[in-house]
């Protein structure tokens, strides 16, 4: 796996897409999937580290890779295994970082395939990290997942996440998250807040989740670029029902 990073360090996604089309991605998902058999000591989270850190260098900023991640035992499956499997205390930010850098340049449509092969489970687990860089990451995937499903589903209609997600918990989790004042990183309870929005898209919002609307709120009028822009579409979700 050191020659598949070295090889693609410093080389363009054009170079690095050429990897994956050589089985590289395949051979890192291999040798993840066999650690991933039986006891976890630390010799094979080590081994899985530099797994994830070599599918990371070679998805990165890569449009054309996602056919390749998201085949029958591709990297996200072998990633959403991991996190399963790992205890949350031993999640780290290289076990997120090749889901990170596919996330970043995936379509909606590609968001809703993330979300039906089955990404959730692991989002809301980590919701649970005590690392706020984790927490940070897992709120504004959430919220980027919950908005594309809901944006494809059209105007008028419901969010099809939004039962499933109060249901396990989730909604009750991000909730929690709005409510803490022990993050110092404001984009933790910027895009929860955002998510419960998108999630009650055209649905009434319970009154215990009034706080979040308040929230999206005050960022859509703020000064902070990011949680402005992705605020005011959270409004706009909210708003055709509420």
């Amino acid at each position: 796996m050191r020659k598949i990073k070295e090889e693609g360090e410093g080389k363009s996604p054009e170079e690095r897409l050429k990897i994956i089309e050589q089985g590289g991605l395949k051979e890192i998902c291999k040798v993840i999937h066999e650690q991933l058999e039986g006891e976890l000591n630390q010799n094979k989270q080590y081994i899985i580290q530099l797994g994830c850190e070599a599918a990371s260098i070679i998805l990165k900023e890569n449009d054309d890779s996602f056919p390749f991640a998201i085949e029958e035992g591709g990297i996200i499956d072998e990633i959403i295994y991991l996190l399963i499997k790992l205890p949350i205390e031993n999640i780290k930010d290289i076990h997120i970082d090749p889901l990170a850098n596919i996330i970043n340049i995936l379509t909606f449509k590609q968001k809703r395939v993330l979300q039906q092969i089955g990404i959730m489970k692991p989002l809301k687990k980590l919701l649970s990290s005590e690392n706020e860089n984790i927490l940070n990451w897992t709120s504004q995937s959430i919220y980027k997942i919950c908005y594309a499903v809901g944006y494809l589903e059209g105007g008028g209609k419901p969010n099809p996440l939004r039962e499933k997600m109060e249901r396990d918990g989730t909604v009750e989790q991000l909730f929690g998250i709005i409510q803490g004042d022990k993050y110092k990183d404001k984009y933790i309870r910027g895009f929860a807040a955002c998510s419960v929005g998108v999630l009650y898209k055209s649905a009434a919002i319970p009154t215990q989740f009034y706080p979040a609307v308040i929230l999206i709120k005050e960022q859509a009028l703020g000064a902070d670029p990011t949680l402005s822009q992705q605020s005011i579409k959270a409004l706009e979700f909210v708003t055709e029902f509420n």
